[in-house]
């Protein structure tokens, strides 16, 4: 009798419609395939690295750059791992522009919402 009353004092949780859920899970996809490209992009810098290769952290920014570093010499070895790296990233970076591309027209049209970097949210004018 005296765990009865302990339930008035719990918060009441909303629960997301499917449309909710479907778009949560549409954004942690899409933090997931940042986090995922930022671990590869490190490797490839520490690759890079450990090869003797000054290389600056924005080097690996755009594609164009990273486009240039299929030009720098490494042994056959690592050249397999650098075409390994650069291919992922190339491909986690067509996802994560697929989604946010998704997550953006879904706000802008329906809501009226504009994402400034995903975790900000404004009316859009």
């Amino acid at each position: 009798m005296a765990t009865r009353w302990f339930f008035f004092l719990l918060p009441e949780v909303r629960q997301k419609g499917a449309l909710e859920s479907e778009l949560a899970q549409m954004a942690q996809a899409r933090d997931q395939l940042v986090k995922m490209r930022t671990m590869l992009k490190n490797q490839l810098h520490g690759l890079f690295v450990s090869y003797g290769v000054a290389l600056p952290k924005k080097a690996l920014a755009s594609r164009r750059q990273r486009t240039a570093l299929r030009g720098r010499s490494l042994s056959p070895l690592a050249d397999v791992q650098r075409r390994v790296l650069l291919g992922q990233i190339e491909a986690l970076d067509a996802g994560i522009a697929e989604l946010e591309q998704v997550l953006t027209e879904y706000y802008t049209l329906k809501n009226h919402w504009t994402f400034r970097d995903f975790t900000n949210f404004e009316l859009a004018r």
